[in-house]
């Protein structure tokens, strides 16, 4: 292979596709259709692999659809409802959408300069339906320059037995502090700023 001519390869890690050629990552989804039925819908949501969390709002309305289905308390093999049915088709026809989702490898771009702070930033919030946290490093470099880059989210479904909304707001920051926790792992002194709700 030519380097410096030839189109670099998609190499594959850990269930996310990197593009060598534009060096972002992407996810890979090559979902088998399924039976609408929750064995269906929780088979081809289970293909979509994001360790990172960077498609998890997607993926969250795909999961309100399966919990949905079981507070009907629907078995593995019964048709999903004619409108959990028609959200799913909904779903599926974006599905593919998500080949042109990428986001850079590197979370400090070209030509950025010299670095002299990071700070990691975390939002959390939560709703009846679900709650989530997302974290991003904040950049600054020596001539004031900025840049922000997403690093990491989760999302989760609220409990099928009802919570209220600030046990629910807690429950989030409960993910953004693990999240916090994932990505200073490794004994960072980046100063960390933690913004709820």
């Amino acid at each position: 292979m030519n380097l410096d001519q030839d189109i670099l390869p998609v190499e594959r890690a850990l269930g996310l596709e990197w593009n060598t050629e534009d060096d972002k990552l992407g996810i890979r989804t090559k979902p088998k259709r399924k039976e609408s039925t929750k064995r269906g819908l929780l088979s081809v949501l289970s293909s979509v692999y994001d360790p990172l969390g960077l498609v998890s709002p997607f993926v969250l309305v795909a999961k309100k659809i399966f919990q949905a289905e079981c507070r009907l308390g629907k078995c593995w093999d019964d048709d999903l409802t004619p409108h959990g049915k028609q959200r799913w088709e909904r779903w599926l026809e974006d599905l593919p959408g998500l080949e042109e989702f990428g986001v850079g490898r590197c979370i400090i771009p070209p030509d950025f300069g010299t670095v002299i702070s990071y700070q990691l930033h975390h939002f959390c919030d939560a709703s009846e339906e679900a709650s989530g946290a997302v974290c991003y490093v904040r950049i600054k470099n020596e001539t004031g320059g900025i840049q922000c880059t997403l690093l990491a989210a989760k999302s989760r479904l609220a409990p099928v037995k009802q919570l209220t909304i600030p046990r629910l707001e807690l429950l989030a920051a409960i993910v953004a502090v693990k999240l916090d926790t994932t990505l200073s792992r490794d004994g960072s002194k980046a100063p960390r700023i933690c913004l709820l709700g």
